[in-house]
C-alpha cells in the first residue's frame, strides 16, 4: 500500500464529508487514485473511525487555530487538519512526524501557497499539547 496516496485519498473522503455528512458511497472521491485493497481497506477503516471521532478531533483543531475558527477555515485545509489529528491522537503505528511531514506536502500539493506553513503551525502546537 502506498500510505501517501491511501492518505490523499482519506483527505478527499473527509473533504467530501463537510458537503455530504451522510454520504455511504464515497468511492467517487477516489476514482483517479491508483489505490489497492490495503489502501481502500484503510481509507475505508479510517474514514468510519473519524466519523465517530469528528467531534472530538475538531475539539482537539480548534484551540490551536490562530486568527481562524474552524468553519472559517479552507475546506482542504481543515481536511487535512482533521486525517492528521487522527493519525497523531488515534493511530500508533504512524509516527507523529510523519503525520505532519505528510500533512504539509498534501496542503502545498491540494490547497493554497501559505497552506502548507499554517497546517505545520497548527499541527506543531497541538502536538505540544497532547
Amino acid at each position: 500500500m502506498n500510505r501517501r496516496d491511501a492518505r490523499v485519498g482519506l483527505v478527499r473522503c473527509v473533504y467530501s464529508l463537510d458537503f455530504n455528512p451522510n454520504a455511504t458511497q464515497l468511492h467517487s472521491v477516489l476514482d483517479d487514485l491508483d489505490l489497492d485493497t490495503n489502501a481502500l481497506d484503510y481509507i475505508e477503516k479510517s474514514i468510519k473511525d473519524i466519523r465517530t471521532k469528528l467531534d472530538d478531533i475538531d475539539l482537539i483543531i480548534e484551540p490551536h487555530l490562530k486568527k481562524w475558527v474552524i468553519d472559517r477555515l479552507p475546506k482542504v485545509d481543515l481536511a487535512i487538519l482533521r486525517v492528521a489529528v487522527y493519525e497523531i491522537k488515534y493511530c500508533d503505528d504512524i509516527p507523529q512526524g510523519v503525520s505532519i511531514n505528510e500533512a504539509v506536502d498534501i496542503a502545498k500539493e491540494y490547497s493554497t501557497e501559505t497552506s502548507g506553513k499554517y497546517i505545520n503551525g497548527v499541527l506543531s502546537s497541538i502536538l505540544k499539547s497532547i
